[in-house]
């Protein structure tokens, strides 16, 4: 994760970037979407990453303890995301089975299938 993470840094930020800022503003909320979206780092679509982008947010903003949890990471994008508007002291737990998801089929989206 920390990879993932620290390559989403460098897309945004260039090498050798310093810390993504503590409460993020809209536009870089937005800039990190894009990045994930531009890397091909998530299935989600833009509402989607903006939908969860929207509820750290509020739930930091409420001060709501615990723990923030992602199940199902898949290509990491929405997890990155979640990383970077987290509180850094709070923790991410996430949790994937690797090699049980099955191929795109002809119910999926086309973005499942140029991926």
């Amino acid at each position: 994760m920390m990879k993932l993470l620290d390559r989403l840094r460098n897309i945004l930020h260039g090498k050798g970037a310093a810390k993504v800022p503590p409460l993020p503003d809209t536009a870089m909320t937005e800039h990190v979407i894009a990045s994930i979206r531009a890397a091909n780092l998530s299935y989600c679509g833009r509402p989607k990453l903006e939908n969860i982008a929207e509820s750290v947010l509020r739930v930091r903003g409420d001060k709501v303890p615990g723990a923030y949890i992602e199940a199902g990471v898949a290509l990491g994008g929405s997890a990155i995301l979640l990383g970077l508007l987290k509180p850094a002291e709070v923790r991410l737990e996430l949790y994937d089975v690797v090699g049980m998801i099955p191929a795109p089929g002809e119910n999926d989206g086309e973005d499942a299938h140029r991926l």
